[in-house]
């Protein structure tokens, strides 16, 4: 064991026995407190949460996580969550309305890592009618989306467009 194990300023790192020494700087006179890094968007996910917890109280949709962020999920499905950086609502919606929220300019594809996700959508504009709109729809196609699922798994064909009935 180092003669020095025990005094907190020093590091041992992993190389080996090289030793650093930890010194904290004084903050300048001038400047007590250090300023926020501009490349720091604070998150403003106020908005998504607003709408989505009286959602979760009536049962609609329970929290759950996605991708390592907060998110909502109905019927196991992914509903919804606040973007990371910025909280902008970011949606699962058929990929149909995902492209008519982009091309009339409600929304941004969304796109982690460069990939984009085609049934997803991120929409920046904090319009309060909208998000709730988009999030009912959200529930709307997680509920759909889940009902097929069963369906296929219970070995039954998806619900006829003419009749509304499942068919075996």
């Amino acid at each position: 064991m180092s003669r020095h194990a025990d005094d907190p300023e020093i590091d041992k790192g992993n190389r080996g026995n090289i030793l650093t020494i930890k010194k904290e700087r004084p903050m300048p006179a001038n400047n007590p407190e250090p300023q926020p890094d501009e490349s720091q968007a604070s998150r403003d996910d106020a908005l998504f949460w607003d709408l989505a917890l009286p959602l979760i109280a009536e049962g609609r949709v329970e929290e759950g996580t996605l991708m390592s962020s907060r998110c909502v999920r109905a019927n196991g499905e992914f509903v919804a969550l606040p973007e990371y950086r910025d909280g902008d609502l970011v949606v699962k919606l058929p990929k149909a309305r995902v492209a008519g929220l982009i091309e009339a300019g409600d929304g941004l594809p969304f796109a982690p890592a460069t990939k984009v996700f085609s049934e997803w959508v991120q929409v920046p504009a904090r319009n309060e009618a909208l998000w709730a709109e988009l999030l009912d729809e959200s529930i709307h196609f997680a509920e759909a989306t889940s009902a097929k699922k069963a369906a296929k798994k219970a070995g039954m064909k998806p619900a006829s467009k003419r009749t509304g009935r499942a068919t075996s």
